[in-house]
């Protein structure tokens, strides 16, 4: 194997190694809450970095059943709320929708009207 190829495996293992570390993190964290021993931290969020991640994390899985996915949202679109139990519901509905749409793409979007934003998978 030459150099390059191996850098590009040591690569995808590191990332898939990091993705498995911050999932098994959220399932700690979700079975804290089913157990109602995590308090909400209300913070501001920047969403686009929340999308991001959570699309970074479904991103391999989802491109076995040839599902892309791109998260389409302002880098000034702030939130409020807690950032894990966010980051969990994000991440929850990019794999029902990856595990509903073999070869589809999802589109994360938001729109904001009267100061509410709504965000969508499109």
């Amino acid at each position: 194997m030459i150099e390059s190829g191996r850098e590009k495996l040591f690569f995808e293992a590191q990332q898939s190694l990091n993705n498995m570390n911050e999932l098994l993190y959220n399932l700690l964290q979700r079975s804290k809450s089913q157990m109602n021993l995590l308090q909400f931290k209300l913070d501001k969020l920047n969403v686009k970095l929340i999308m991001d991640k959570a699309v970074r994390l479904v991103q391999f899985p989802a491109r076995t059943k040839r599902v892309n996915i791109v998260a389409d949202i302002d880098e000034t679109l702030i939130g409020h709320g807690d950032k894990e139990m966010v980051e969990f519901i994000i991440r929850k509905l990019l794999q029902r929708h990856k595990i509903l749409c073999a070869n589809a793409a999802a589109r994360l979007v938001h729109q904001s009207q009267d100061g509410i934003c709504s965000c969508m998978i499109n």
